[in-house]
């Protein structure tokens, strides 16, 4: 399934809407088969973003496209449909605070 981001902008769920961004203008695309990693520091925004690749997490601006499609402008059905073919294996435990 192909994955497009264009200027992706999002807070942390758990944060304050104005706080500091947890994404702010990221943009890339991935093409169906493609490997990809995404490694950074704790706090770094890795999870939120995992969280609107799995149609989770509304972004607060920019487009997201799964497949060609925007998971929020299509109906509850379609969207539940959507997030069948995804698989979000979150981490788990979670790190304690302050840990690296």
């Amino acid at each position: 399934m192909d994955l497009h981001l264009e200027n992706i902008t999002a807070y942390h769920p758990a944060r304050e809407q104005d706080e500091v961004f947890a994404l702010k203008n990221v943009s890339f695309q991935v093409k169906t088969g493609e490997h990809v990693a995404i490694i950074g520091p704790s706090g770094s925004g890795k999870t939120t973003l995992l969280q609107m690749i799995a149609a989770a997490m509304k972004p607060k601006s920019g487009a997201l496209a799964l497949g060609g499609i925007n998971p929020w402008s299509i109906s509850g059905g379609a969207l539940r449909q959507l997030r069948q073919r995804l698989f979000y294996a979150p981490q788990i435990p979670p790190l304690p605070p302050r840990q690296r």
